[in-house]
């Protein structure tokens, strides 16, 4: 075993620019050391208040409703890094608890969304939907029976106008709510007699 005063004669022997080359190695490995130790506790810490550190799509659950036995929402997908438009799905719950989306005949990407309106003969739902190059509105529909149909809709105006109509829907139509945010459910989801 050497003694210490050998090592540190050793390491006085050393050329000076080697010795400080040796210094600027032992200062990088103590920084990238310290960058890494920054950036997984930042990590950490993002995700514990639900974030991330290079965000992506948000998605958003909206509450769920219930509709022959089973749980329906709405769920709404944005970017986080850039502007962009929104996306909206109706989702559905099966029995063995799996996510199904429901599209009700409204095919393309929905970009706006009024409803669901649960009524007495089924379900509505009003879209802003994005297929192949073209937008518009549809009014897509699930009987109670399991049903679907779509049909277009000449505005967003004519789609809520639906909506309110349906039978079994208390609010009449003409006591539609104006200026509503683009995208946003005119009443709660819940069901549709208390609208």
């Amino acid at each position: 075993m050497r003694s210490r005063t050998s090592r540190s004669s050793e390491l006085r022997s050393i050329p000076k620019p080697v010795a400080a080359f040796l210094q600027l190695l032992l200062g990088l490995r103590s920084l990238a050391i310290r960058v890494v130790i920054f950036v997984v506790l930042a990590g950490v810490f993002a995700w514990m208040i639900g974030g991330s550190i290079f965000p992506g799509s948000q998605v958003v659950n909206l509450p769920s409703f219930q509709w022959r036995q089973q749980a329906w929402n709405l769920q709404v997908t944005g970017n986080g890094n850039r502007a962009a438009p929104v996306r909206w799905r109706l989702l559905r719950v099966d029995a063995r608890g799996d996510v199904v989306e429901q599209t009700l005949g409204i095919e393309g990407i929905w970009r706006e969304v009024h409803g669901p309106v649960v009524h007495a003969g089924g379900m509505l739902i009003a879209a802003h939907a994005e297929r192949d190059g073209t937008s518009g509105w549809w009014i897509g529909s699930m009987t109670n029976d399991g049903t679907v149909s779509a049909r277009a809709a000449a505005s967003e105006q004519e789609a809520r106008m639906v909506l309110r109509g349906a039978d079994g829907v208390n609010q009449p139509a003409a006591e539609l709510p104006q200026g509503l945010p683009a995208g946003v459910p005119p009443a709660a989801p819940t069901s549709a007699s208390g609208l």
